[in-house]
């Protein structure tokens, strides 16, 4: 019972934590790298 409720928190802060928009990662990859870099598709 307490491993389901664990997971269930952790799946639900990482819901809440991801970001939804790729263009969120490009931003924070493209602060540190160049633009070759971070071109991943």
């Amino acid at each position: 019972m307490l491993r389901a409720i664990l997971t269930a928190a952790l799946l639900a802060g990482a819901v809440v934590l991801a970001p939804e928009d790729p263009g969120v990662q490009a931003s924070i990859c493209q602060r540190h790298h160049s633009s070759d870099v971070c071109r991943v598709w």
